[in-house]
């Protein structure tokens, strides 16, 4: 008789612990009047928090001493050489005609100093200055690729066996020859609308076979002996485009030229045209007519007489030699 009330008055007890307007746990189950249930807790299960932390690379910026590179490329004879390029860091700068160059903010390393005709310079550059340079002029041994040999592959291959077996370094292409014939696919327009293009061989193909060897090229271009264009423009209407009031006197460089075209020039021009014969080898013309000295007549065909200095004889076919007024061999 005495549990029931023992009982009521725990219920109560519990009830009263819950302050008021608070929502009871939802764990715990009230006793209520009439009912004997006792209270039961559930603990709710525990919250654990993840704290998520993102973790980023550190950055490191260098930054690279910069220094003024500048200096001067002279000859192996200790002159300046001028119109050198001298590149570095991907930029580049031409030396002037005292040999001199300069480029500001550059980091050390590699400058490679080249110019056509002369062996090229790779120097490493530790960022001191003054630089001096030395170039060497480049021996050439070459020879010629004619359009009879570029239009023929099996000769130009024979052409590169001989340059493997020889001290020749250097192979020498026809681009325009004495024809006045353009011999590749050319854009130049003029050529095109002269009719003077007539493709036998790819250059761009030919060269860079040569270049594998480790040969130096040379593109050759005839600019004057040009009997295309005289034909083609008879009356040397793209000659008008330009004021020729004080052009005194033409010169004929290299080889004799075809007398058709010497003509052709003296009539559009109305001054002097000068016939010589030399070679690259000489360095000066062998046969000429000096206009410093003594002009004499103009001879058509004939680059007029030896340069002081020069013997020169002209040949038959037997090798005698020929009168005056006769067509031979120079030597």
């Amino acid at each position: 008789m005495l549990r029931l009330p023992l009982l009521v008055g725990f219920a109560l007890v519990a009830t009263a612990c819950v302050p008021s307007g608070t929502q009871a746990n939802p764990g715990v189950t009230e006793a209520t009047a009439g009912q004997a249930t006792p209270s039961t807790i559930q603990e709710a299960p525990p919250t654990t928090a993840i704290a998520t932390t993102t973790t980023s690379a550190p950055t490191t910026t260098t930054t690279l001493a910069t220094f003024e590179l500048r200096g001067q490329v002279v000859t192996d004879g200790g002159g300046p050489l001028g119109g050198v390029s001298v590149e570095v860091n991907g930029e580049q700068v031409t030396t002037s005609e005292a040999g001199e160059f300069v480029l500001d903010g550059q980091v050390p390393g590699p400058v490679t100093v080249f110019k056509p005709a002369w062996l090229p310079q790779e120097i490493d550059w530790d960022g001191i200055a003054p630089l001096e340079v030395v170039l060497v002029p480049r021996q050439v041994r070459g020879l010629r690729v004619s359009r009879y040999v570029s239009m023929e592959p099996d000769s130009f291959a024979d052409l590169l066996d001989l340059a493997d077996r020889t001290i020749v370094n250097t192979l020498v292409f026809d681009t325009k020859d004495e024809s006045g014939t353009v011999l590749y696919e050319t854009q130049v327009q003029q050529a095109i609308d002269l009719g003077a293009v007539e493709p036998v061989y790819d250059p761009a193909e030919m060269i860079a076979a040569a270049q594998e060897r480790d040969l130096y090229t040379i593109t050759r271009i005839v600019t004057f002996e040009d009997r295309v264009w005289v034909a083609a423009d008879p009356d040397a209407k793209l000659m008008k485009k330009y004021d020729l009031s004080r052009f005194k006197t033409l010169f004929l460089a290299g080889e004799r030229s075809d007398p058709d075209t010497l003509q052709w020039a003296e009539r559009r021009i109305g001054v002097p045209v000068i016939d010589h014969w030399w070679q690259t080898e000489t360095g000066w013309p062998i046969a000429a007519n000096c206009m410093g000295l003594a002009p004499q007549p103009v001879k058509h065909g004939s680059p007029t007489r030896p340069v002081p200095g020069y013997d020169v004889r002209v040949l038959g076919e037997d090798g005698s030699e020929l009168p005056s007024g006769e067509t031979g061999n120079i030597c």
